[in-house]
């Protein structure tokens, strides 16, 4: 199960953050961009590895990758964020 997050969350959502800033140019200027791309890479590391240590050690440590999903959420929030301060009309 722990697989398939890493995939969605670090490498096709990274993949559309950057696309959209490689074609708005001012969007990937903004500091906020820059706080969203690294919340981001922390919280899509810190996800599926969480998820890896519950199977392994049990429900002990589920703490890990709710913080780590709810990291990867605000970091898709400040996105929208992004994304709408930055559209043309």
């Amino acid at each position: 199960p722990a697989h398939a997050h890493p995939n969605l969350i670090g490498g096709v959502l990274l993949f559309l953050f950057g696309l959209y800033y490689r074609v708005i140019p001012a969007a990937g200027r903004m500091t906020l961009a820059r706080i969203q791309g690294w919340m981001h890479i922390l919280g899509s590391v810190l996800f599926p590895a969480g998820i890896a240590v519950v199977l392994l050690k049990g429900p002990g440590y589920e703490a890990a990758p709710i913080l780590g999903s709810l990291i990867v959420v605000v970091a898709m929030a400040l996105f929208v964020v992004v994304v709408f301060r930055t559209r043309t009309a």
